[in-house]
């Protein structure tokens, strides 16, 4: 009998995956590329690392909450530890959302990628240069609070790979095209807001 956390949890891993497809699905629509003719290279095997991150995730969040079995290598499963991948997934969640509405007709998803129409420093992007990552990072954080799964850790390790290289790649056109770039790189963290001191 499933408890009301974990049907809590299974609902966070269920809408994760529902948010991926709705941003996902369009990936070929017009709209991410419109007025948009630069490219900016994809790390190799970028949108198979991410599709395996959204529903790999989810699916292990769900075979945990419904199986008793080894190969899911569970590390620990405990009401609290649901309860803080829970609180970490609606924040991942909230961010997410607040990136996408600020950035707007400048959003392409990593693996597609082109130079946008100008760059975004409002909103979330005025602390945080790359929010969208940092939100999928938390997803997966709190996929492994919920799941308590090995497996999970491993795919946080592919994700945070993937996005450096692809940060590193996309930082290096945006300087390129913008020169105010350098100086919002200054006032702003990579993948969470920059600590003053």
């Amino acid at each position: 009998m499933m408890t009301t956390m974990q049907g809590w949890a299974l609902g966070l891993a269920l809408a994760g995956a529902g948010i991926s497809v709705a941003v996902y699905a369009k990936d070929s629509s017009k709209t991410f590329f419109k007025n948009k003719t630069e490219r900016i290279l994809a790390v190799r095997g970028a949108r198979t690392i991410i599709l395996l991150t959204q529903y790999g995730v989810a699916a292990v969040i769900v075979a945990s909450l419904t199986l008793d079995a080894p190969w899911l290598l569970v590390l620990f499963h405990s009401p609290l530890s649901i309860c803080a991948g829970l609180t970490i997934g609606t924040l991942g969640i909230g961010v997410f959302l607040a990136a996408k509405m600020a950035l707007g007709v400048n959003y392409t998803p990593c693996f597609n990628a082109y130079v946008p129409q100008g760059i975004t420093t409002s909103g979330i992007y005025a602390r945080i240069r790359h929010p969208i990552y940092s939100a999928n990072l938390l997803l997966v954080i709190a996929g492994f609070l919920i799941s308590g799964s090995a497996l999970v850790l491993s795919i946080l390790a592919l994700l945070a790979r993937l996005y450096v290289k692809s940060v590193q790649q996309e930082e290096a056109a945006l300087s390129a095209k913008f020169p105010e770039y350098a100086a919002y790189m200054q006032t702003s963290g990579r993948f969470f807001p920059r600590l003053k001191i």
